[in-house]
């Protein structure tokens, strides 16, 4: 997602930074997947994915920020399905 959103940056393509909102979908499931699981790795284990996984989620959510805004810089509107993120 660094790479993509280093493009979009780049490019200003806000087809290419739309399509940064996928690529969160994807990772908001990966979240889901590490917090759904059975443990059975100790607490300081859960405690350290669950971080890692926090602090993952949360660098998608601001590459979908930076492609939201490259959509408004080049068309002046803010499409609603790239919001920000709230999870």
């Amino acid at each position: 997602m660094a790479t993509r959103a280093q493009e979009v940056l780049r490019s200003g393509d806000p087809d290419k930074a739309a399509g940064l909102h996928g690529d969160d979908d994807v990772m908001d499931n990966l979240y889901r997947d590490v917090m759904d699981r059975n443990w059975a790795h100790g607490v300081p284990a859960a405690v350290d994915a669950a971080f890692l996984a926090r602090f993952y989620k949360r660098f998608a959510d601001h590459a979908v920020e930076i492609g939201r805004r490259v959509v408004f810089k080049v068309t002046g509107t803010l499409p609603v399905e790239l919001k920000v993120s709230t999870n």
